[in-house]
C-alpha cells in the first residue's frame, strides 16, 4: 500500500520503501519453506519448487503483461508502444530489473515516460535470487550431510553461516554501488541480495526465535512497525540507497517478523483484522496493477486531480480483487503442475465439487468493506468535472490574443508568438513532421552526432560551426540543455559567426568552479570540475566575443550540500558567479534561461489525448533558476535572456509549434524547435553584444 501510494500520489515521499519489505518477507517465507522441505524429506525438490514458483508468479503476470501491451496499442504511439512490449517481455524472462537499470543509466532516459511495467523489476531480483538460494543450500546440506551424520538442524545453521556471508558482502557491494552508480543499484539484485538475505537468516534461527518471552513479542512488533512506518518519511531515494538506507525499513520488518514466529500475538489490530488480512492476500495483484494503471491513467486524464486519484484507486481494486479470485487463487489451488496423475487429479476435484464452499467471515467484510470504498470512490469520482488542474496562473489563449497577418509581424518575437497562439488554440493534434514516433531520434543532432554533449579536446574541432574564419566568435557553454540550444545558435549567428561548443551534459555552469564545489561526487557526473577547468583553459587561451551560458534549471538538486530554498540559491549563486567570474575580460556574456518545458509528449501525446491536456508552464522550479541566473549574470556584467515568451502566451506553454515537437523529453528542445528559435536567439544575442 506504501508503494501504491508513493506512486499515485507522491505521499508518503519513502514509499518506494515497501518493496524492501517486501524482499524480507519473501526471503523469510520461502527460505523457511525449503527449510521445513529439506527436514522432513532430507532433500529439496526443485521440481517442486519450481512448478509451485510458475504457479504462484506467473498466471497473474502473465495476464497483467498482455493486457497492458493491449492498452499500450491503443494509448500510445508507436514508439512507446514497442518500447512497452520489449519491457513486458523482459519482465515475463525476470530479467526487467536489468533492462530498467540499462535504461536508467542513460542521461537522456532520465526524462523519458515511464514504463507502465517497470514495477515488475523486484519480481525480477526475487526470482534471481531463488534461481540461486535453493541450489546454494542443497549444496550446504550435501556437504554438511556427509561430515555431520544428517544433522539437519546444524545443516540448517551452516546454511544460514553462508547466507550471513552472503548478507553482509551484498550489503557492502550496495552502500559501494549506491554511492558510484545509484541508479544501476537500485535495479542491481547484487545490491538487493542482502535484503532477501535477512529474511532468510530470520527463517534459519526462526527455531531460536520462538523461545523468546511472550511479553516481549507486542513490544518487539510495535517498534518493528514505527520503525517501518518512519522509514517511509525519511527515507530519500537521491541518497545512500539501497545502502545504507533500506537497513531501515529492512530492520523494522525483521522485528516485526520475529515478533510472529512464536504464533498468533494479541495487540497487533493493524496487522491482525479481516480487512489487512484480505489485503495482504490480494496484495500481488494490487501491485501487479497499480503501476499500468497509473501510467494508463495519467496518458487519460493527467496526472494530479482527484478524479485521476480516484479512477485509478478504483480500477486497481477492481482488477486486483478480480484476478485474484478469477486467476491467482484458481490456479494456485488447482492441480497443474502438481506432478499427480490424471487419476489422482480427476478425485481431487470431485472431492472439491462435493465440499461446501464456505466463505468466511473475515472474507465477507473485507469484501463489504471493499465495496463500500469502491462505491464511494465512485460516487465522488462521478460528481467531480472530469477536469484537469489548471496551472498556476496560466490564462487560455484564443487565436485572436496572438498578433495577425492584418497587424504585420515587425519582428522574428512577433512571428513566433502568432505561431506560439495557433499552437496554444488548437483542438487536435497536427501531422507531425518529422513523426514524433521516436522523439530521441529528434534531438540536436550536434548532440546525437557530433557527440557535443561532451566536448573534449578529441573532439573539440568536430563542435566547431558557422562561419569559418570569421573575426566574430561565440563559445557555448553548460550543460545537456545548452546543447539543446546549438540547432537554434547555428541558425541565428552562424551565417557570419564562429561557434565553438564547450558542453557537457549533467555539468551546470553553477555546480562547477574550485571557489563554489557543489558538484556531488556521489553523482555519475562527478567529472564535472575537471571539464569546467578545461573549459576555463579554452576561454583563456581563444577569448570569444561572446559568450553563452545556459544550464537546466534542475540544477540545484545537484548541490552536495542538498541545499533547498534560501540557502539552496544563495549556494547556487555563488557557483555561477564564481563560474562567470573567470571568464576573461573584454567576453560579451549571454545566459540564455532554460526553456520552461511542457508536458513530455512521449508520456502525454496518444490517440486520446487533446493539444491542450499536454500545456506546460513555469515551475517554482523554473522561477527560482530564473531569478538565480539573472542576479548572477549582471552582477557579472552580462545579460540575462528570459525565454519564456519563445515558449509561452499568457503563462501557458506548449509541447509543439507548427508541425513540430519542441521538446524531445521534458525540457530538452527538438532539433527542429531549436532551429525555429535561430532568428529570436539572434536578435537577443545581437541585442546584448552592442
Amino acid at each position: 500500500m506504501a508503494v501504491i501510494l508513493d506512486h499515485l500520489v507522491a505521499w508518503p515521499g519513502g514509499g518506494f520503501v515497501g518493496v524492501d519489505v517486501f524482499f524480507v518477507i519473501s526471503g523469510f517465507l520461502i527460505t523457511g519453506l525449503l527449510l521445513r522441505e529439506h527436514e522432513r524429506t532430507g532433500t529439496i525438490s526443485f521440481r517442486g519448487f519450481y512448478r509451485r514458483r510458475v504457479k504462484r508468479i506467473l498466471p497473474a503476470s502473465i495476464l497483467v503483461l498482455l493486457v497492458t501491451v493491449a492498452v499500450s496499442r491503443l494509448l500510445f504511439n508507436s514508439s512507446r508502444f514497442l518500447q512497452t512490449a520489449l519491457d513486458a517481455a523482459s519482465a515475463f524472462l525476470f530479467v526487467g530489473n536489468w533492462r530498467f537499470a540499462a535504461t536508467g543509466t542513460d542521461y537522456f532516459q532520465s526524462t523519458a515516460a515511464p514504463s507502465p511495467v517497470q514495477h515488475f523489476w523486484s519480481l525480477g531480483v526475487e526470482e534471481q535470487f531463488y534461481f540461486v538460494w535453493p541450489w546454494l543450500m542443497l549444496l550446504v546440506f550435501t556437504l554438511v550431510g556427509l561430515r555431520a551424520r544428517r544433522d539437519s538442524r546444524r545443516a540448517h545453521l551452516i546454511a544460514g553461516g553462508v547466507m550471513a556471508l552472503l548478507t553482509v558482502a551484498s550489503f557492502a557491494w550496495a552502500v559501494h554501488e549506491s554511492t558510484t552508480t545509484p541508479t544501476l543499484a537500485y535495479f542491481s539484485t547484487f545490491s538487493r541480495v542482502w535484503e532477501l538475505g535477512a529474511g532468510a537468516l530470520l527463517a534459519v534461527f526462526a527455531v531460536e526465535l520462538r523461545r523468546m518471552p511472550d511479553a516481549i513479542r507486542p513490544l518487539l512488533a510495535w517498534a518493528g512497525l514505527a520503525v517501518i512506518v518512519l522509514s517511509l518519511f525519511v527515507v530519500a531515494g537521491d541518497r545512500g540507497f539501497p545502502a545504507p538506507w533500506a537497513a531501515l525499513p529492512v530492520l523494522g520488518t525483521a522485528l516485526v517478523i520475529a515478533a510472529g514466529t512464536g504464533g498468533g500475538q494479541r495487540g497487533l489490530a493493524p496487522l491482525r483484522n479481516p480487512v489487512m488480512a484480505y489485503l495482504g492476500r490480494i496484495s500481488y495483484s494490487l501491485y501487479l496493477w497499480h503501476f499500468p494503471v497509473i501510467v494508463f491513467a495519467t496518458a487519460l486524464l493527467g496526472a494530479g486531480s482527484l478524479v485521476f486519484v480516484v479512477t485509478a484507486s478504483l480500477a486497481t481494486a477492481v482488477l486486483a480483487v478480480a484476478s485474484f479470485h478469477l486467476v491467482e487463487d484458481p490456479i494456485r489451488r488447482s492441480t497443474w503442475l502438481t506432478g499427480m496423475s490424471r487419476r489422482e487429479r480427476q478425485a481431487v476435484r470431485r472431492e472439491r465439487r462435493r465440499a461446501p464452499v464456505v466463505v468466511s467471515a473475515p472474507a465477507r467484510v473485507a469484501s463489504v468493506a471493499v465495496l463500500g470504498v469502491a462505491v464511494v470512490l465512485l460516487s465522488v469520482a462521478a460528481l467531480t468535472p472530469p477536469e484537469r488542474p489548471a496551472r498556476s496562473g496560466a490564462t487560455p489563449v484564443s487565436p485572436s490574443e496572438a498578433p495577425t497577418e492584418a497587424a504585420g509581424p515587425q519582428t522574428a518575437q512577433d512571428e513566433l508568438r502568432q505561431e506560439l497562439g495557433t499552437a496554444l488554440a488548437a483542438t487536435r493534434w497536427p501531422e507531425f513532421s518529422p513523426p514524433i514516433d521516436d522523439l530521441a531520434d529528434q534531438r540536436a543532432p550536434q548532440w546525437t552526432q557530433d557527440g557535443c554533449a561532451d566536448v573534449t579536446d578529441q573532439n573539440k574541432a568536430r563542435c566547431a560551426y558557422g562561419a569559418e574564419g570569421s573575426e566574430q566568435t561565440v563559445a557555448v557553454i553548460g550543460d545537456s540543455v545548452a546543447t539543446s540550444w546549438l540547432p537554434g545558435i547555428i541558425a541565428g549567428l552562424g551565417s557570419d559567426h564562429r561557434i565553438q561548443a564547450l558542453t557537457k551534459q549533467g555539468c551546470g555552469v553553477s555546480l562547477a568552479p574550485a571557489s563554489a564545489p557543489q558538484s556531488d561526487p556521489t553523482k555519475p557526473w562527478k567529472q564535472c570540475a575537471d571539464h569546467h577547468a578545461w573549459v576555463t583553459e579554452q576561454l583563456v587561451e581563444t577569448p570569444p566575443d561572446i559568450l553563452i551560458v545556459a544550464e537546466s534549471y534542475m540544477a540545484s538538486s545537484r548541490l552536495a550540500s542538498r541545499a533547498t530554498g534560501v540557502a539552496g540559491a544563495a549556494e547556487w549563486r555563488a557557483g555561477l558567479e564564481g563560474a562567470l567570474a573567470g571568464v576573461p575580460e573584454g567576453t560579451r556574456i549571454v545566459t540564455l534561461m532554460a526553456p520552461p518545458g511542457a508536458a513530455n509528449l512521449q508520456e502525454c501525446y496518444s490517440p486520446v489525448s487533446r493539444p491542450g491536456d499536454c500545456v506546460g508552464g513555469t515551475s517554482a522550479a523554473w522561477l527560482q533558476t530564473l531569478a538565480v541566473e539573472k542576479g548572477a549574470t549582471e552582477s557579472a556584467g552580462g545579460t540575462f535572456v528570459d525565454t519564456r515568451d519563445w515558449f509561452c502566451v499568457r503563462g501557458r506553454c506548449t509541447s509543439f509549434i507548427g508541425d513540430v515537437a519542441a521538446y524531445v523529453d521534458a525540457f530538452h528542445l527538438s532539433r527542429s524547435y531549436s532551429e525555429r528559435t535561430g532568428p529570436v536567439i539572434r536578435d537577443a544575442v545581437l541585442a546584448a553584444a552592442d
